[in-house]
């Protein structure tokens, strides 16, 4: 007989393999404690960070840097405008004779049309004994022509490219003005002459003072004399005034020895911070010492180290929560399986 093709063997079905036994809880386990071990330790680590956050800024507040870089653009600006009339002053020709009052005018006439002497008003040409020989903008300079000459003979006598000394406008509102000596056709006291210009220094550097925030809080920036002669500001009601008429002796002390850096004094019962920092390439041609000077109250900056720490703050209180959300998911999700 043939075999049922629908008829199967007797054959007893193969017994169930047992469940599999949990083995999961133990890496579960282990994840959980990693992650309470890691808890703590990163909150000590914010912690840390916070109070070398606030003690680096206690240090090395800003201002420091911005007054060295503050005083680096000054100078500069100061420098080359005194360069571009120190290539005029070489242009001219002392010899075989002292040139004649015409050609003088016309040879400065000429680099005042072309823009080079664009930052100057007022300039005249000197022998070596200090005789005005001519001057272009006569307005300008012919109040100062005591001044012009003394300087000139200042510069011959003691030698040098350069010397600068500064005149104080009368004025409700006067403003500082930087006189220049340039040497010309040598250094010999016998030979050549001075060229000698005119440079309003608010003009010149008073859209590179800028009005400094810190937190919202305005400061102050100021080109700053070491005897405390405001030569240029942000605020250009103090430019030409003295610091000392503000209540600002202490900080004019540490600056008349010389120190940089950052200074804390007290100016009408309220408390100031201030980031000086010396144009060190002028020093000797300028009357004084020079100093680019930040201001900024001090509440502003203590704001700004309490933010700082009430940041890291909220950084540890929403990290707690996070990571203890973060267990108990593993812990459900373990439970569940």
């Amino acid at each position: 007989m043939d075999s049922n093709p629908f008829d199967s063997p007797d054959v007893a079905p193969a017994p169930a393999s047992p469940a599999p036994r949990r083995s999961g809880w133990k890496r579960t386990v282990g994840i959980v404690f990693l992650l309470v071990a890691i808890v703590p330790a990163l909150v000590l680590f914010v912690f840390y960070y916070r109070e070398v956050s606030v003690t680096y800024y206690m240090t090395r507040n800003p201002l420091a840097p911005a007054s060295a870089h503050l005083a680096t653009r000054m100078q500069a600006i100061i420098l080359g405008n005194m360069r571009a009339l120190g290539a005029v002053a070489g242009s001219i020709v002392w010899t075989p004779t002292v040139p004649d009052e015409k050609t003088l005018r016309h040879l400065v006439g000429r680099y005042v049309q072309e823009g080079d002497l664009a930052a100057f008003s007022g300039i005249a040409v000197t022998d070596a004994r200090g005789t005005v020989l001519a001057m272009v903008d006569r307005r300008d300079v012919s109040p100062h022509l005591d001044l012009v000459r003394t300087l000139s003979r200042e510069l011959v006598a003691r030698g040098g490219r350069y010397l600068a000394t500064t005149i104080v406008t009368d004025g409700a509102h006067p403003d500082v003005v930087l006189m220049t000596a340039v040497r010309s056709g040598g250094e010999s006291p016998e030979k050549g002459g001075v060229l000698v210009a005119l440079q309003n220094l608010s003009g010149a550097l008073g859209q590179n003072l800028p009005v400094p925030r810190f937190r919202g809080a305005p400061g102050r920036s100021y080109l700053l004399s070491s005897d405390g002669l405001v030569l240029a500001s942000s605020d250009p009601g103090a430019v030409g005034r003295n610091l000392r008429e503000f209540g600002k002796g202490a900080l004019l002390d540490r600056l008349s020895q010389g120190e940089e850096g950052i200074f804390v004094a007290s100016v009408k019962g309220q408390k100031r911070v201030y980031g000086a920092a010396l144009l060190g390439d002028v020093t000797g041609i300028t009357p004084a010492p020079w100093f680019a000077v930040l201001e900024a109250p001090k509440a502003s900056l203590d704001s700004q180290i309490a933010r700082t720490r009430l940041n890291m703050d909220l950084i540890v209180f929403l990290l707690v929560p996070a990571f203890f959300l973060i267990i108990v998911f593993i812990l459900y999700k373990s439970f569940r399986a």
